[in-house]
């Protein structure tokens, strides 16, 4: 099984590949949030449960947050990802390559 860090960084190649090249117009943005072990921080801005990546395309922002096969969700994900489709985001729990692809390329 891979790790959610190794699935992670494979979809975020996929999607630089893909939406994020010289020619691709308009260009999308795809980063990393970096959050774990930060706590500490949280009068500069961090927020605990926040994704693990937040995508940026044409009239999109889509909350993405992997995990293995057997992998959870902690209480705080929970909350984010309800606060986040209460404003009318789209929020998945990716699992593998395809099902992010699949996730990234359906309409809006």
């Amino acid at each position: 099984m891979q790790s959610e860090v190794n699935l992670q960084a494979k979809c975020i190649m996929w999607f630089r590949n893909t939406y994020c090249r010289i020619g691709c117009e308009p260009k999308c943005v795809i980063f990393s949030v970096p959050n774990e072990n930060n706590y500490h921080k949280i009068n500069s801005g961090v927020l605990a449960g926040v994704s693990d990546v937040i995508a940026v395309m044409p009239n999109r922002v889509i909350f993405l947050e992997f995990k293995t096969e057997i992998g959870k969700q902690s209480e705080k994900q929970k909350h984010f990802q309800k606060d986040i489709e209460a404003l009318g985001y789209e929020y998945y729990i990716i699992r593998s390559e395809s099902e992010f692809i699949f996730k990234l390329q359906k309409e809006n």
